[in-house]
């Protein structure tokens, strides 16, 4: 029929149109923070065309009283906010976005079940172009984003180094989000079994990305990705993680004994007074602290921290001090949304971890997507929590967008959709 046909025309446009949105989106992660913004949240609109259309009720990810109850803690910490411009006040509830964000891309990996494994790729591929240039930055300074051209080296045990930061011209975003893409990578060459050909693409983009994280000369991303590495060892088999336990450790102790800039860079790490930047964080810590016992309940007002750092750092010690937000995921959720949010937002990360641990377990010991993305996101998480006690990754955009990715493609795989829009 005449009729049918058209229909399935433009389904067809449609699907077609969303996979370029993906692939889209896959390039932004590692390039673009604006292409990110646009073309993730242009998949909130495919979602809700998705949902109009009636092929499935709305999906349910689990801890949507949570989502809730998390909205009203921070909704209600941006009223009590009152010193807080109204543009911040609105905007402290607008940082919720991100949940929206999660729900439209579980929507559209379950309908372009075919991109998942595609989406993947481009995402892998054009990190490790990232590392590469990254790699070329630690020798050179190079930086062809930066109005600049080359950027200022840094000095560690007395080396010289340039610290990769990719085409974000930031070298922790860029290090926090190369280390979750690493776990993505090593976790598929744990998991799938291939071609030989494919195995060696693989281990080359593995060690790429490795190569670039390494470059970042980012402490908390090299103890972040060695955590994920033996507890994605652990998961996959107890051998191999006492295995590459012993052999991390041994890599380890190579690195300190033979360079001082490894040394440096690790002993750093206890040491509040090893650098300038230890010891800024440890005031940022204590700031926000204060801040929490002063609002124990609802916060100063989630993910707007910083803008009383100035004032508590005169109430803490009597002077002014750094001020920036805390660089501790933990802390800045707690002093921001008070104890309720805090326990809540521990809750949906510890609800996400256990949904990889389930797919990775539904699927263990076959040659599955499944699988690899489920340890992929358990390696992806572990990484980003250890990096969080040293940094706010969950308040830098960035890298949240790899963990949503994570999150979403765990979840489409574990709703296991009957329907799929596939051209």
């Amino acid at each position: 029929m005449p009729i049918d046909s058209n229909i399935s025309i433009r389904k067809r446009i449609f699907v077609i149109a969303a996979g370029a949105l993906l692939a889209l989106y896959a390039l932004s992660l590692a390039t673009s923070m604006a292409g990110m913004e646009l073309f993730g949240y242009g998949t909130v609109v495919f979602a809700m065309v998705a949902l109009a259309t009636k092929k499935y009720n709305l999906v349910r990810l689990g801890p949507e009283p949570w989502f809730l109850a998390f909205l009203l803690v921070v909704a209600a910490g941006a009223l009590n906010a009152t010193t807080l411009p109204m543009k911040f006040r609105i905007d402290v509830v607008g940082q919720l976005r991100f949940i929206l964000l999660l729900y439209a891309l579980t929507i559209t990996f379950i309908e372009l079940e075919s991109w998942q494994q595609r989406f993947l790729n481009i995402v892998v591929v054009a990190f490790a172009i990232a590392a590469v240039y990254g790699v070329v930055q630690s020798f050179t300074g190079l930086d062809l984003i930066d109005a600049k051209s080359t950027y200022d080296h840094d000095t560690f045990g007395g080396v010289a180094v340039w610290r990769a930061r990719g085409f974000f011209s930031n070298t922790m975003s860029f290090a926090y989000c190369l280390g979750q893409v690493f776990a993505f990578a090593f976790a598929y060459l744990l998991c799938r079994r291939g071609s030989q050909k494919r195995r060696l693409v693989t281990v080359a983009l593995t060690t790429i990305l490795g190569l670039g994280l390494i470059c970042t000369f980012t402490r908390g991303a090299w103890v972040g990705i060695g955590g994920a590495l033996v507890v994605m060892a652990f998961v996959y088999r107890r051998d191999l993680g006492v295995k590459l336990t012993a052999g991390l450790a041994g890599v380890l102790l190579v690195g300190a004994l033979s360079s001082s800039l490894v040394r440096d860079r690790l002993a750093s790490i206890i040491n509040e007074g090893a650098s300038h930047s230890v010891s800024q964080r440890y005031d940022l810590w204590r700031v926000n602290w204060q801040m929490f016992k002063d609002h124990p309940i609802v916060g100063v007002g989630y993910g707007y921290n910083y803008f009383f750092t100035h004032e508590y750092n005169q109430k803490v010690f009597g002077h002014e001090s750094f001020e920036a937000q805390t660089h501790n995921n933990f802390l800045q959720v707690l002093a921001g949304s008070g104890l309720p949010g805090f326990v809540i937002w521990l809750y949906f990360c510890a609800f996400f971890f256990w949904s990889a641990l389930k797919l990775y377990w539904r699927d263990r010991g076959q040659d599955t997507l499944a699988r690899a993305v489920a340890l992929g996101s358990v390696g992806a998480q572990v990484f980003f929590h250890i990096g969080g006690l040293t940094q706010s990754t969950f308040f830098d955009a960035k890298p949240l967008h790899i963990l949503l990715c994570g999150w979403a493609l765990v979840m489409a795989m574990l709703l296991k959709p009957t329907r799929a829009l596939q051209v």
